[in-house]
């Protein structure tokens, strides 16, 4: 028991990191687009976002709106 859970830690300490890098990047890159960077763009940007974010920046008579 001891030497397959010696084998095993490093294996899960590996994949947990992997899994809260991920996790801690995709947080912040959704924080630094859809926090900062889309309300501080300019409004031609509307054209370039993607179909996914597209949602968040819809059209109104008057102006594009959040």
């Amino acid at each position: 028991m001891k030497r397959l859970l010696a084998r095993t830690r490093p294996a899960l300490v590996n994949t947990l990191l992997v899994l809260v890098s991920l996790l801690s990047t995709y947080v912040t890159m959704e924080y630094a687009v859809f926090r900062v960077f889309l309300p501080a763009a300019p409004i031609d940007i509307h054209s370039r976002v993607p179909e996914l974010a597209d949602v968040l920046t819809q059209a109104t008579k008057s102006s594009y709106l959040p």
